[in-house]
């Protein structure tokens, strides 16, 4: 039985490895399946403007953006939803970042992508 696969040992949990724009290791983006919040790490950081915050998209198999909220400006953040990551993230295939006005909710980005990165599930 040495070649028996064995059971994952990560809880299941949606991951994002989102690239900067240079094609660096930018954002490592974390949630369980039935979890409230996101963990969100910035490995590379990007310039954000005075008045201006990265906000985090979901972009499903038809590159259309959902916004899911501003990303706090610390190293290491967490964003709360409402809803559990499995009804956040089913749909989606790609995660990304846009900078935009601090304090709003947009409805798309307005800007390109500072942040983008492929979405994926860790379950069978």
């Amino acid at each position: 039985m040495e070649n028996a696969i064995k059971p994952l040992q990560l809880p299941q949990s949606y991951v994002g490895v989102l690239a900067t724009q240079q094609g660096l290791p930018g954002l490592v983006v974390s949630s369980l399946r039935y979890g409230k919040t996101i963990d969100i790490k910035q490995v590379t950081a990007v310039a954000v403007p005075p008045g201006q915050a990265l906000h985090l998209w979901r972009i499903d198999k038809n590159q259309q953006a959902s916004w899911l909220g501003p990303i706090p400006p610390e190293k290491f953040g967490r964003l709360t939803i409402q809803e559990t990551a499995d009804q956040v993230f089913f749909t989606a295939v790609e995660l990304a970042v846009s900078v935009e006005p601090s304090g709003t909710t947009p409805a798309q980005p307005s800007q390109p992508f500072v942040y983008r990165g492929l979405c994926g599930k860790i379950w069978k």
